[in-house]
């Protein structure tokens, strides 16, 4: 079985280590090393590698299920990330503006 031209640009133009950064992030709950690995096309070698540097970066947690590794996002460093955009694209005004946004819908 091929892989799709979207797989193969995919491969051709971004790293190993950002495929699996992408992937891990981007879980809704904690996956198994293959998993990853088979979402990121790359190794499971590649894969353990790169997602024991993400966790040693404080960007994915990593937890033992069954006596099996399982990676997930980092709720902290999610949360850091989402304040740093929103840092960026407002001043303190717009800051306030969203806060009052967010009160009000709630």
């Amino acid at each position: 079985m091929t892989e799709s031209a979207g797989v193969e640009a995919w491969k051709e133009q971004i790293t190993a280590f950002d495929r699996i950064q992408s992937v891990a992030s981007a879980v809704s709950k904690p996956r198994s090393v293959s998993y990853i690995a088979d979402e990121a096309h790359v190794s499971e070698n590649a894969a353990r590698d790169h997602l024991d540097r993400l966790v040693e970066l404080n960007i994915l947690l990593k937890r033992d299920q069954d006596g099996t590794a399982h990676y997930a996002p980092d709720p902290l460093h999610t949360r850091m990330q989402i304040l740093r955009e929103l840092l960026e694209k407002h001043d303190r005004d717009g800051l306030i503006q969203l806060e009052n946004l967010l009160a009000i819908s709630d």
